[in-house]
């Protein structure tokens, strides 16, 4: 056989399909050894090493072999450290015969470039034949400022990403959102933080299942790749997953007891853990409400399962009739585990006692400034209605519905203030018709005071401004004393507390003298 006297043949070894035919042919004291033919592989030794690089090239038809481009790079060799005989595997992939070529690639290029032809083929493949000295790697550099720095021109950066963090099977789906470098390898650790126990598999798509334990509870995943050569610079990524095939435990805590005397109830409870969903249905003697929407909140964290353990539920103004009752809860947690528990209730309103209503403000007794004023009280059943009626020193009434909040918070707006003493009946009467009654005198204070639109929300502590009448007066909001900001009467008082939670409540306290 012939072959282009610039290409520097080192040996050449033809395969049959019945038998292992190696005819050696020797160059420079190099030459080929097959050793074993097995499943559909061929291997074998390239002996006569020295501290270079080399190629094994595969051709069917070595009599048309006659430029390159007409064989095909199979693998190459690196003995470097002097090694004289080195190993390798070539797959017969049917094709019969199959000629083999190793020739010395220490200093071969093309496309004009100065980087060798090995040192593309080692970080990329064959593909990186192609690649010129001019090439970027994903951090700006040239691949020939690569080569002669001897830096990975391959760098990886990547990001994971999971449906959900939360999950009740073992195998999980995740994908890897590549953002630099190209890999050739991927390494999956689970619950293992030693990056030296990596298997690196051929990566061959971006999308992965993850294989968790058995045991529910908190999985760290570390997921590896790197590029083609076993010296690549491998690039890590954590992610963290809960396995839980178990679903929430429900514990309703009120109302208390299976009876109640108020035809609107507030469901609240304790779940075991965090939720996706939580919906309720009611049946009763009118019929059958389904999928209300309940809201949960988490409250205690465990730093030992990394996860909130004990949350509240709530599921709002749930309306009742005589008789029974049935509430069912649909929980499902952010693993998609859903559990059913239903609670019983009857509505009776033999056992129902009148509400309590206390009055917060105004005192009995207290001058007011303007000539209305809102009233603000505490009930006990936020299903009661609360009415506030005023009658003036001449014997005019006016009665007003007062508005009452969830939490038994009541304010009756724009009740009339006349000059003098004035008489206010406050009251509440629940669902079984039974009432409680509060009775108190409000003055017309001869001092205006006012308080300007709020500039700042969303604060525990707040700046308010305001006008008096009488500047001679001390003005106090809810406790913090005012100052003068002229001689006008007007006033602004700093860090004035808020209530953190509800409707911000302001208390103008006017004083003689300052």
């Amino acid at each position: 056989m012939k072959f282009l006297p610039n290409w520097a043949v080192l040996a050449v070894v033809s395969l049959t399909a019945s038998s292992v035919n190696a005819q050696p042919q020797f160059t420079n004291g190099l030459w080929l050894q097959i050793t074993n033919f097995s499943s559909g592989s061929i291997h074998g030794n390239l002996n006569g090493a020295t501290d270079f690089v080399y190629e094994v090239y595969s051709t069917t038809n070595v009599a048309v072999a006659r430029k390159a481009s007409d064989w095909e790079i199979e693998t190459e060799l690196f003995p470097f450290g002097g090694t004289n005989s080195m190993p390798f595997n070539v797959s017969m992939s049917g094709r019969n015969p199959l000629f083999l070529w190793a020739r010395d690639w220490t200093g071969i290029t093309r496309n004009g470039n100065k980087t060798p032809d090995w040192w593309f083929y080692y970080w990329f493949g064959i593909e990186g034949l192609s690649f010129s000295d001019d090439g970027m790697d994903s951090d700006g550099n040239t691949l020939f400022f690569d080569y002669e720095n001897q830096i990975d021109p391959n760098p990886l950066s990547f990001a994971l990403l999971f449906g959900k963090r939360y999950v009740n099977t073992s195998a999980v789906d995740g994908t890897i959102r590549l953002l630099a470098g190209e890999p050739f390898y991927v390494a999956v650790l689970v619950n293992d933080p030693n990056e030296s126990d990596a298997v690196w598999k051929p990566f061959t798509s971006t999308n992965l299942t993850i294989q968790l334990g058995a045991t529910n509870g908190p999985y760290t995943l570390l997921i590896g790749l790197r590029g083609l050569p076993d010296s690549a610079h491998a690039s890590w990524a954590e992610a963290w997953l809960t396995l839980n095939t178990v679903g929430p435990t429900i514990s309703v805590t009120n109302p208390v007891g299976s009876t109640v005397t108020q035809p609107i109830i507030q469901l609240q409870g304790l779940v075991s853990e965090s939720l996706s969903q939580l919906t309720f249905d009611v049946s009763n003697a009118l019929g059958i409400i389904k999928n209300q929407q309940g809201e949960s909140c988490p409250v205690f964290y465990d730093p030992n399962f990394r996860d909130f353990t004990t949350n509240i539920f709530q599921c709002y103004d749930i309306g009742v009739t005589n008789g029974l009752n049935t509430v069912t809860l649909h929980a499902t947690d952010l693993a998609g585990n859903t559990t059913t528990a239903s609670v019983n209730f009857t509505l009776d309103y033999a056992s129902a006692r009148p509400p309590v209503l206390s009055v917060l403000w105004p005192q009995n007794g207290t001058k007011v400034s303007g000539s209305s004023f809102t009233l603000n009280a505490q009930v006990d059943d936020d299903t009661a209605s609360v009415t506030a009626q005023i009658t003036d020193p001449h014997g005019n009434t006016n009665a007003v519905q007062g508005l009452v909040e969830r939490s038994g918070l009541v304010w009756a707006k724009n009740l009339p203030l006349a000059a003098g003493t004035n008489f206010l009946t406050v009251t509440a009467k629940n669902a079984a018709g039974l009432s409680t009654t509060t009775n108190l005198t409000v003055l017309q204070s001869q001092v205006l005071v006012t308080m300007n639109p709020m500039t700042e929300f969303n604060k525990p502590r707040v700046s308010i401004t305001g006008t008096v009448s009488d500047p001679t007066c001390t003005v106090k909001v809810n406790g913090v004393q005012a100052y003068y900001l002229d001689t006008n009467g007007d006033w602004k008082a700093d860090n004035v507390p808020v209530s953190p939670t509800g409707t911000a409540n302001f208390d103008l306290e006017i004083y003689r003298g300052k």
